[in-house]
């Protein structure tokens, strides 16, 4: 497998949650699970990849859970910010 089309699967599992196939909830477990189960990647791929893992495990659908600690958890829109700019960068990966 190539590293273009390792960038290609987790292109489409953000693309299937900026499009509202998925909820932010579905995004942050089933990215989480697809890294933690990865071991392919290396380089500037698995940088910025692990920048979006350490996103997904601050994101939370519980309020209460947010106003304990908003410096560390995340919200859906901040969840989905985050994406938008990671599929940008894994765009013109080369």
């Amino acid at each position: 497998m190539t590293t273009e089309d390792i960038k290609g699967e987790y292109l489409q599992l953000i693309d299937c949650f900026l499009k509202g196939e998925i909820t932010a909830n579905e995004f942050s477990l089933g990215y989480l699970h697809k890294m933690k189960g990865d071991g392919r990647l290396f380089g500037k791929l698995y940088d910025l990849l692990e920048e979006m893992f350490g996103e997904a495990n601050s994101y939370t659908d519980n309020q209460d859970i947010y106003n304990s600690d908003p410096e560390f958890y995340i919200t859906d829109q901040d969840l989905r910010f985050k994406a938008v700019a990671l599929s940008e960068k894994l765009r013109y990966l080369e």
